[in-house]
């Protein structure tokens, strides 16, 4: 274990400022890429404008979500809540490989603002592409996929600025005609600012779409983790004896807690249910459960319980193009 310490000096605050401006230009450009303006000013008729042909195939959520304990941390009264803000952009290119197969190429962007912790809050900018193959068109044939992405993060921390990648497989499958299944499993890596906020893990993850009513589905999910553990609080003697690695953490330097990073593992389960507005619109409400425990005990007393506990709410409106 290992403490780390960093100081913002003029020029690296500066420069992160400027590094926030970046994923918002590209937000920009996302939404309206600058060609558009090029299109000549005479439309046919029935054809659309420029503007909405650049945005055909975009994907807009909008979300707010409250998050009962953004500390992560074990002890009840180091426990915080928050609000979050949210914004996500994507796009997807369908390359047909043949009649069984095809390249998904997407890319995504958008912003997280927390409402009390503003340390928290971030922007992102991420490409993915996944290979499909599906043997049949038979109704009940499955899709196998391999896909792999990277997410660069700039945060409002000084210590998480850095680059997620994320490699692996998953299924999707039509189980009747009003449920469908998703697997997967994937192995996760995070390069940041702070070693501490550098971790790796493995997971597998499911996910269960019931068609209650045309445009009603209820879901539910689940997701294994095991590996890297982030949790914060004041600085104690269990914690120490967990991490890995600590450092101070700037996010909650208004309550003196100190951030760390220890081996795990972490279950999360999810149900929620997507209301359909329209063809390309729907309203998204769903409460998500998360449980992490060290893969050890300290050797010291806790004074609480050894994992923690997180729950989720979140609202989305989601929007295609």
């Amino acid at each position: 274990m290992f403490v780390v310490f960093r100081r913002t000096h003029g020029k690296e605050r500066n420069r992160s400022r400027l590094l926030r401006l970046l994923p918002l230009a590209l937000l920009a450009l996302l939404v309206l890429p600058l060609n558009a303006w090029a299109q000549p000013a005479y439309e046919e008729p029935g054809a659309g404008s420029s503007v909405q042909q650049q945005l055909r195939g975009l994907r807009v959520d909008l979300g707010l979500s409250t998050d009962s304990n953004v500390t992560r941390s074990n002890l009840p009264a180091e426990r915080l809540p928050d609000q979050v803000i949210s914004i996500h952009l994507g796009r997807d290119k369908v390359v047909p490989l043949g009649s069984n197969s095809q390249m998904v190429l997407s890319g995504f962007a958008g912003l997280e603002q927390l409402l009390r912790f503003h340390g928290l809050g971030k922007t992102y900018i991420g490409a993915e592409a996944e290979f499909q193959y599906r043997r049949s068109e038979e109704f009940d044939a499955p899709t196998f996929g391999i896909n792999a992405s990277a997410t660069a993060e700039e945060y409002r921390s000084g210590l998480r600025d850095g680059l997620r990648l994320s490699f692996g497989g998953n299924l999707r499958m039509a189980v009747t005609d009003r449920i469908h299944l998703f697997a997967a499993a994937a192995r996760n890596f995070r390069s940041a600012s702070s070693a501490v906020f550098s971790t790796s893990d493995s997971s597998l993850r499911f996910n269960l779409d019931y068609a209650l009513a045309p445009t009603q589905t209820l879901y539910l999910g689940g997701e294994y983790r095991r590996g890297d553990i982030l949790s914060a609080g004041l600085p104690s003697l269990a914690n120490r004896d967990l991490a890995k690695v600590l450092a101070p953490d700037d996010a909650f330097a208004q309550v003196g807690y100190t951030s760390y990073r220890f081996a795990g593992r972490t279950v999360l389960f999810t149900a929620g249910l997507n209301l359909a507005l329209g063809a390309k619109e729907s309203l998204d409400l769903s409460w998500r459960r998360v449980r992490s425990d060290p893969r050890r005990l300290p050797s010291v007393a806790v004074g609480g319980p050894a994992y923690y506990l997180t729950n989720q709410i979140s609202l989305m409106y989601l929007k295609s193009f």
